[in-house]
């Protein structure tokens, strides 16, 4: 929840929910992001993490819907806030939930809300236990998947990414255990997460259901922004082992807008009463 991601960013990026047979529909969304503890923030707030906004610029059924976030540092003693701006409605609701087990809105029904950016959110459903360290095939350095010059057609295939493009190397990783407490709920009754020991990112996931199979498993293909010194991901993926969909996210090839970092966020940019202001420019 804490690694370092460049303190402030505004990036454009897509999704695409992939089905067995290899279809897909891309998911456009532009986020502004600024870390409240670490100077990026002109006003700080606190017990806050970040504030961030999410703007989708598709599919049709998505334009125009705004989300303003407000993630605090504890957040089993402080839940996250999260509002919407519909522009069908022109209202502006705050989520009852958006956390743990709740599925993100245009995955497929892919990806749970904790398994954004690999872990997030209240680790308080779980008990967790760190089983060690070992050396694995992760994928790093997959600058050949971040390529611009390659169209999200040529990446996306039937089951899997297109596998010249992604690139694994041996490192060390901590391995740690989530298994669910006795009177919480969530699909994922064990996790088994593989954490890169120099990024501090989820490099793979494990997910078994509560019969003990592995049903779901997630690959992320982490790459070096060396110019602004941040680790992070070219792509993260999910998959559900049974169908053979999945979900990749963070894919910016065809993207025109570039990533912007290190500047200092605004309270007022992030506030719910924004939200339909900005919907509607």
């Amino acid at each position: 929840n804490f690694r370092w991601r460049g303190g402030s960013f505004e990036r454009q990026y897509v999704w695409a929910p992939v089905d067995g047979s290899g279809k897909f529909y891309l998911v456009r969304s532009r986020q502004n992001l600024a870390f409240d503890q670490q100077g990026y923030m002109e006003e700080s707030r606190p017990g806050r993490l970040y504030n961030a906004t999410t703007y989708f610029l598709s599919p049709p059924t998505a334009i125009g819907i705004r989300a303003a976030a407000w993630e605090p540092i504890d957040p089993v003693a402080d839940v996250r806030a999260r509002w919407t701006f519909v522009p069908a409605t022109l209202d502006t609701r705050r989520l009852p939930s958006y956390d743990y087990d709740t599925i993100e809105p245009f995955t497929g029904g892919a990806r749970t809300a904790d398994q954004s950016d690999g872990w997030n959110g209240a680790p308080d459903r779980y008990d967790w236990k760190l089983l060690g360290k070992r050396e694995l095939l992760i994928g790093y350095n997959s600058y050949k998947l971040a390529d611009r010059t390659l169209r999200y057609a040529d990446i996306i295939r039937a089951h899997h990414l297109d596998p010249d493009l992604l690139r694994y190397e041996r490192h060390r990783v901590w391995v740690v255990e989530a298994t669910l407490r006795a009177g919480h709920y969530h699909p994922y009754a064990r996790r088994i997460f593989y954490v890169d020991e120099d990024t501090w990112q989820v490099a793979q996931e494990e997910v078994y259901n509560k019969a003990g199979k592995l049903v779901r498993f997630g690959d992320h293909q982490m790459i070096q922004f060396y110019d602004v010194q941040v680790p992070w991901y070219a792509a993260t993926i999910h998959h559900d082992l049974a169908s053979g969909a999945y979900l990749v996210s963070y894919l910016s090839n065809m993207e025109p807008f570039p990533t912007r970092w290190g500047f200092k966020g605004r309270l007022r940019d992030y506030l719910p009463s924004s939200l339909r202001s900005l919907g509607l420019q």
